[in-house]
């Protein structure tokens, strides 16, 4: 009985640990590539700030503009603070390309 004990013990604390591990914010460096539909010169690029948390994407660029994203009903897909569909994939391997109906954002990471 105290062999049982002892294991749903460590369970226990096993899942508690992981749990706090995943509650933690990843933030890392970038650089943001802003391009609006039918343009092919980047606009808003430059160094900024990549933060995930529990599904939520915050992008911060440059010109200190916060970019929110909330996990949809789809997987990779997300809505931004006026309900518009945002369309998450990966490129160049280690980048993310956030894709709205009228623009996309391209994060690079520097770390």
């Amino acid at each position: 009985m105290k062999r049982y004990k002892t294991t749903l013990l460590l369970i226990a604390l096993a899942a508690v640990t992981c749990f706090a591990q995943t509650a933690l914010a990843e933030t890392r460096k970038a650089n943001c590539d802003v391009v609006k539909k039918g343009e092919k010169a980047k606009k808003g690029s430059g160094e900024c700030t990549f933060s995930e948390d529990q599904g939520r994407v915050t992008l911060v660029l440059r010109n200190d503009k916060k970019i929110l994203l909330v996990p949809g009903k789809k997987v990779n897909k997300y809505k931004d603070k006026d309900d518009h569909v945002v369309v998450r994939s990966t490129v160049n391997g280690d980048g993310i390309l956030f894709k709205w109906e009228h623009q996309g954002i391209t994060v690079s990471f520097l770390d």
